[in-house]
């Protein structure tokens, strides 16, 4: 049923849930005769799933009234931005904003530690999929578009969710990781940061500090 919703096939949708779950390092579904459900686990991220799949919707979203604007036709609208969401991958959303923020394809490709080609065909595949251009070369670099700044925008979002998966099933057993950023003043950071930071690493190991 999950597969015919997202218009996948349903070895797609097994292999993604069996890679998700070595990756969390939990059961998120208990499989019975009678189906499969959420176990406490699967609870917990499917809360994270979910705020990411929003803000992949709001994209699709301001993609077709940007696409309305831009006077594409209907059919052509309905084509690109249709399904959209089912469509993206971590892989299509990490090369767009990688290579936004680097300015080169080879740039980006560093950063994700994968080959050039295999950001050159993200970024392609993506573009096929909106039906417009995400990203345009200058001569400082490549520059996203109107349609390219929604989907990074957007897909910072959800990557965010997606990345606190981890913490948040941690903290179900009882465990706190994570990363916490501090901003401090400069008359506190001398004295009074330090000895809080030290005592929290003291307390929660799995928390990074920056």
């Amino acid at each position: 049923k999950a597969a015919e919703e997202m218009h996948l096939t349903q070895p797609a949708v097994t292999r993604a849930i069996q890679k998700l779950e070595r990756e969390l390092g939990v059961l998120l579904f208990h499989r019975t005769a009678q189906g499969m459900c959420a176990t406490s686990f699967g609870a917990v991220a499917e809360k994270r799933a979910t705020r990411a799949l929003m803000h992949l919707e709001q994209a699709e979203s301001e993609l077709t009234e940007h696409l309305r604007r831009q006077e594409i036709g209907k059919k052509v609208m309905r084509r690109s931005v249709r399904h959209l969401v089912h469509a993206l991958t971590h892989r299509h959303l990490q090369a767009l904003i990688a290579t936004a923020e680097s300015g080169t394809q080879g740039a980006a490709a560093v950063l994700l530690s994968i080959s050039q080609p295999a950001v050159a065909q993200a970024l392609n595949d993506l573009e096929r999929q909106v039906g417009v251009p995400l990203l345009l070369r200058a001569s400082s670099g490549m520059i996203a578009t109107t349609a390219g700044e929604i989907l990074i925008r957007c897909g910072k979002l959800a990557l965010t969710e997606i990345a606190a998966m981890p913490g948040d099933i941690a903290e179900s057993t009882g465990i706190i990781m994570g990363r916490v950023r501090v901003g401090v003043l400069p008359l506190s950071g001398t004295l009074l940061v330090p000895r809080a930071v030290s005592r929290l690493i003291e307390e929660h190991r799995g928390l990074k500090i920056c």
